[in-house]
């Protein structure tokens, strides 16, 4: 038992960790990102083409990819620790911490798809261009959606601890 609850304590500081990591390297990273975007040519107008050709370069693939995991990283752990603030019973954290790790990682394997396509992509069809604009807002919605149904559900699963942990009253007497 002690070494069980060795190993989960040092699982939960790693993840403690790289929250402040993440936090603290998505900032230079973002900077980079706008202002090599938005600050270099300001008067230019960003096209879906401009972005497939400048992920070809290794520097905005990487960027880019670190944006996406740390993103991922550091909004779907912290909605985790949101969720644990709600959800006291083990079994329940275990479920939703799951449901939460599944969520991040599609969107990490839909966001990873979503570079690939662009930096592999040669033809500038106007098919291929919504396709690479559809995928980035459905990667944005799926996101917030996935977040809101795993709050609503943690909501659900801690009022339920909340009834079953409380007393029952006794019956009439005064």
């Amino acid at each position: 038992m002690t070494e069980q609850l060795y190993v989960q304590q040092r699982a939960h500081l790693w993840l403690w960790l790289l929250q402040r990591i993440t936090a603290i390297l998505i900032l230079p990273a973002l900077f980079i990102h706008m202002i090599i975007l938005h600050y270099v040519n300001p008067n230019d107008i960003i096209e879906v083409q401009d972005s497939a050709f400048r992920l070809k370069g290794v520097l905005f693939l990487i960027v880019d990819s670190f944006l996406l995991f740390a993103g991922l990283f550091h909004g779907f752990n912290g909605v985790k620790n949101i969720v644990y603030d709600y959800v006291s019973k083990g079994s329940n954290r275990k479920v939703a911490a799951w449901l939460i790790a599944a969520a991040g990682l599609f969107m990490l394997v839909y966001g990873m798809y979503g570079l690939t396509y662009l930096m592999l992509r040669t033809d500038n069809t106007q098919a291929a261009i919504e396709l690479a604009r559809s995928a980035a807002f459905n990667i944005t919605v799926a996101s917030g959606v996935i977040s809101v149904v795993v709050l609503v559900l943690a909501n659900m699963l801690w009022n339920r601890d909340v009834r079953a942990d409380a007393p029952v009253s006794g019956g009439g007497s005064s």
